[in-house]
């Protein structure tokens, strides 16, 4: 059966029964990830809530909506991108990562796991569409039960009084498996646990 989330604008709604001082410092939140491949490159994409300006630093500022998009390419570059999102059209200005041959861009606006994605690229003239599929939709953790999860497990690694931000991300590995990420950064130290995103087992805790 497909789970539809819904999206409501405050954060401390959304994770009723959380610690509240682990909501009200939260620097990044994902709340879906969709994907698509073929022979010429692999894309992933995430939506949610993350500060800005993003800077890793301890102290959470002002949530912004975004939608994230990244690729990788296989077989060499491509002239132009774009993705509709519902039938809208919107062209992408892809940034080269400073670490691989991974490009990205940000939407600037939250994408739902209901909405209907798709990817236009351009590569030697041949126009290739790729639909995005939303995978987090099948996940029998969702974004708010790994928020408990992760401020469960963290609960006793911090004082309420100290400085910090929490990060919810949806990571990947080489195959592409999925895990929920709960970070905890503070100037004094850092707390993460990685969590199944079907059993909601915690994986790794340090």
């Amino acid at each position: 059966m497909r789970k539809v989330f819904l999206f409501l604008p405050i954060i401390s709604l959304m994770l009723c029964g959380c610690q509240s001082y682990f909501v009200s410092n939260i620097a990044e939140l994902h709340y879906c990830f969709f994907t698509a491949e073929n022979e010429l490159c692999l894309v992933n994409a995430w939506s949610g809530r993350r500060e800005e300006p993003y800077e890793m630093d301890g102290t959470p500022k002002r949530l912004v909506d975004f939608t994230l998009i990244c690729f990788t390419p296989k077989l060499g570059e491509f002239s132009s991108c774009s993705i509709d999102v519902n039938g809208r059209n919107y062209v992408l200005s892809l940034k080269k990562s400073p670490f691989d041959s991974t490009l990205a861009c940000d939407l600037g606006f939250l994408v739902k796991d209901t909405d209907s994605l798709v990817i236009y690229v351009l590569n030697q003239g041949e126009n290739l569409s790729l639909p995005l599929k939303c995978n987090s939709t099948n996940y029998g953790v969702n974004y708010e039960s790994a928020f408990r999860i992760g401020s469960k497990c963290a609960s006793s690694f911090l004082k309420e009084t100290e400085q910090y931000e929490v990060y919810l991300k949806i990571i990947t590995n080489k195959e592409q498996i999925q895990f929920w990420y709960f970070r905890v950064l503070s100037a004094t130290g850092d707390f993460t646990c990685v969590i199944d995103v079907n059993t909601g087992e915690v994986l790794i805790s340090k």
